[in-house]
């Protein structure tokens, strides 16, 4: 059983998960890496940085903002 988005590693499991909405990538991992991209709305970024307020966020390609 994976804990963490970083737990899926081969040789047990897939290197990299990618979740898919609709027909773009919601959140892809590259656990060797420990990678983690999320694409989501402004909004709902609110709304999961108020749901999960010890949420850690490092700026990267594409990052639109939040808090650390």
């Amino acid at each position: 059983m994976a804990e963490g988005v970083f737990d899926w590693e081969f040789p047990d499991r897939p290197t990299d998960l990618v979740l898919l909405r609709g027909a773009d990538d919601w959140l892809v991992s590259v656990a060797h890496e420990q990678l983690c991209f999320v694409t989501m709305t402004r909004d709902e970024f609110a709304s999961l940085c108020s749901a999960v307020p010890s949420l850690g966020v490092e700026g990267g390609p594409g990052y639109r903002g939040g808090r650390r």
